[in-house]
Formats: structure tokens, C-alpha cells, sequence
């Protein structure tokens, strides 16, 4: 069985895609996987022994190199520089899903951009269930966003708040591409699909899953990137509002 979650960042996609990976017995779960970010990235850990993601290879950076073994997707650490191109990561990738036994339980978690549109659409058309996942409050999305875009800091397995810190500066052309890529999807037909807001999902402790910071993001940020982001929102809510009327 194959369940795909789609999503933005910061919707709390990494938490309910491992949440319903534990629903199912002997599932696989697989974040971001055909998200074209994920295909040119390195994890690393920094001198505090956070988990922080980067694009330059460096010694003792890794990534998630996929394979099949006996009809189930698996993957090791390379240590290595990546062999493929994205466009022949996604090829890859794809010919690894369509070889799997998808009489396993796969759980598939992509943000719905950046991806190739004809990999969506054919995963969506191969799925059992479609699961879309959204968060109702856009600034406090976008807020969290700036955050995790200047800390590079996406997930956090810790209890508590982050850390005390004050960000001057985001690069808000980044955050400005998030809200394109929250318009994409908004505009994707939902039919025979399950909608869940992050505001509606009970963040329990389970080991092994990230938490949810309940930081007070505003008061991370500077006062220039809270009003930025506020005037985004302020577009993005008069489009939504023309969109509705229009359709």
C-alpha cells in the first residue's frame, strides 16, 4: 500500500508522516524523497551536535543513498561526494518506487514543490490515499520558515523551546518562493483526498519523533522580517480572496 502526504514546510509533514508510519506495521517511511532539494543536500552535525543540512560537500557530511534489497526500499550513508545529477537522482528514484513490492506499507512525504510535476501526478494516480496537510495560520508558517531558513535547524528531536536567539536577516526571496509553492497547493484538486490542518493534530511525545518547539516566533525575528512576511501574508490573502471569487 502506497500513502502519499503532501505539504509545505513547516506544516508538521515530518511529524505526521512518521505518525502514520506507526500505524502501519512494518511500514517505510520516506520524507521529502522526490523533493529535488533533498537530491542535492548533506547532513552534517555542527559543534553543538545539531543536526544541520547543507548543499557543499564537506569530510564527514552524508547523505541517504537508496536501493532496492529483496522488493523493499532501503538506503545506506555515503560519505561520499553524490554520484548523480538531480534530473538522474529523480530518474533513479523513480524506477526504485516503481520496482518496490507495494505490498509493503509505504509511507511517501514530498512538499508538493520543488518536484518534477509529472513524478506528482503519477504518484498521486498509483497511490491507495492521497493525504494533504496544511497550516490554516500562513504567518506563523512563514515566521517558523525564516527561522529554520537562518538557523538551518528543520527538525528538532529535543523537548523544549530553541534556543534565545535574535535573526536580523533572511533571505525573503526564499520565503516569498515558499508562498508561491503554498499557492501550488492550494490549487491542486483534492478530490478523494484527506485534508489535515497542523492545527488540528495532537503533537504527542513518542519516542523517536520530532517536537513541536511552541516557540514564540515573533520574537526570533526582527522587526523588519516580522513586517515583511505580514505584507506577503497580506498579498497572498487578497489573492486567495480573488481566486475564490473568480472560481
Amino acid at each position: 500500500m502506497l500513502i502519499n502526504l503532501w505539504s509545505t514546510p513547516r506544516t508538521g509533514s515530518i511529524w505526521y508522516s512518521k505518525y502514520l508510519a506507526k500505524q502501519y506495521e512494518n511500514s517505510i517511511w520516506l520524507s521529502e524523497f522526490f523533493n529535488t532539494h533533498d537530491m542535492n543536500l548533506y547532513s552534517y552535525f555542527d559543534k553543538f551536535r545539531q543536526h544541520k543540512s547543507t548543499t557543499e560537500y564537506s569530510f564527514g557530511c552524508w547523505y541517504r543513498d537508496y536501493f532496492i534489497k529483496d522488493g523493499i526500499i532501503s538506503y545506506r550513508l555515503s560519505y561520499n561526494p553524490r554520484r548523480r545529477a538531480i534530473h538522474e537522482e529523480e530518474v533513479y528514484r523513480r524506477s526504485l518506487i516503481d520496482q518496490c513490492n507495494l505490498k509493503q506499507n509505504i509511507i511517501l512525504h514530498n512538499h508538493v514543490r520543488p518536484m518534477d510535476d509529472n513524478i506528482r501526478k503519477h504518484l498521486v494516480s498509483i497511490a491507495d490515499k492521497n493525504i494533504y496537510i496544511t497550516r490554516n495560520n500562513k504567518r506563523e508558517q512563514l515566521y517558523s520558515f525564516a527561522i529554520a531558513l537562518s538557523t538551518k535547524e528543520w527538525v528538532k528531536y529535543t523537548n523544549g523551546n530553541q534556543q534565545e536567539i535574535q535573526i536580523d536577516n533572511v533571505d525573503l526571496s526564499q520565503v516569498n518562493q515558499l508562498l508561491d509553492h503554498i499557492k501550488f497547493w492550494d490549487s491542486i484538486d483534492k478530490n478523494n483526498a484527506d485534508i489535515i490542518a497542523y492545527e488540528d493534530i495532537n503533537f504527542v511525545s513518542i519516542d523517536g519523533m520530532p517536537m513541536k518547539q511552541n516557540t514564540n516566533h515573533i520574537s526570533k525575528l526582527n522587526i523588519s522580517i516580522v513586517e515583511e512576511i505580514n505584507r506577503l501574508v497580506d498579498e497572498y490573502e487578497k489573492y486567495n480572496v480573488h481566486a475564490s471569487i473568480s472560481s
